[in-house]
């Protein structure tokens, strides 16, 4: 059987900057096209496989294109199968396929939390939005002051259905793709232009999330400053860590920075060079 080839991991690195021990440690899955679409009948299989590597999650990205009409169907049977084998589900937000204002995508992001927040409970605004492929930017703004206003608005629609849901999310900051320059555009999702002494905005998340991919040997360092990979997350911390002190990026209670979560990472399983070993 494939072992979960398409496979990402989804780890909660709870390293605060005030942490004095390290904190639990998850891990999870994320193939749609296996536990979300059922492709030649997987779906069962490798979440079998899943739980015996030991995942408690199992990550999935909503496209509005697949749900059109208000059918949640698909998702709703991945959320059953999943719940089933006692695996949590983490729900990315996708913002590609077209051009988003903020109130429209706040709309749209309270009807898919209101469908599936009662079994959904980690939310994340977006999928890589360093990456232009990802993201679409409104007219006369760049991308980063872009995905401000749309985490801002997505936040938002969480905390209208948790509300009137009386339920409890979490919401996710960024998904950030370590490449196309992450640490420059994460400082300037944050303040206008990256200045820092500039007009600067708040942001309160229940994690930081980011995609270290590196091909290379993970242990050194990536191509810094397009890529900030596995090897260099020491920098994406030192970051984190900046924005706390200055009351820019915390936790929603507004006690500590927020941990850092990578949602998505794996290697090519016939990558070249030294990987291939």
């Amino acid at each position: 059987m494939r072992l979960l080839l398409a496979a990402m991991l989804l780890c909660a690195l709870a390293l605060p900057a005030s942490a004095q021990a390290v904190q639990p440690f998850e891990f999870g899955v994320h193939d749609d096209g296996a536990i979300l679409f059922n492709r030649d009948k997987q779906r069962q299989p490798v979440l079998q496989r899943a739980v015996e590597l030991g995942a408690t999650w199992t990550r999935t990205i909503v496209y509005r294109d697949r749900i059109k009409g208000g059918n949640f169907r698909a998702y709703r049977r991945m959320i059953k199968a999943a719940h089933k084998r006692h695996i949590h589900v983490q729900a990315v937000i996708a913002c590609n396929g077209q051009v988003w204002a903020p109130d429209e995508f706040e709309k749209y992001v309270r009807r898919v939390v209101r469908q599936l927040g009662r079994w959904v409970h980690r939310w994340s605004i977006c999928n890589e939005p360093n990456q232009p492929g990802w993201l679409r930017p409104i007219p006369g703004l760049d991308l980063p002051t872009t995905y401000r206003l749309l985490y801002q608005a997505g936040y938002r629609a969480v905390e209208w259905v948790e509300r009137r849901q009386k339920t409890n999310h979490q919401v996710l900051f960024g998904e950030f793709s370590s490449n196309y320059y992450p640490l420059e555009f994460i400082r300037r999702v944050m303040c206008d232009g990256g200045d820092l002494s500039a007009t600067c905005y708040p942001v309160k998340t229940d994690c930081l999330a980011y995609h270290p991919y590196q091909q290379q040997n993970p242990e050194s360092p990536s191509n810094v400053p397009f890529t900030v990979g596995i090897g260099s997350l020491a920098l994406l911390v030192d970051e984190r860590n900046l924005h706390y002190s200055r009351g820019l990026l915390t936790t929603p209670d507004g006690t500590r920075a927020p941990p850092l979560c990578l949602t998505e990472f794996g290697y090519q399983s016939r990558a070249k060079g030294h990987l291939q070993e």
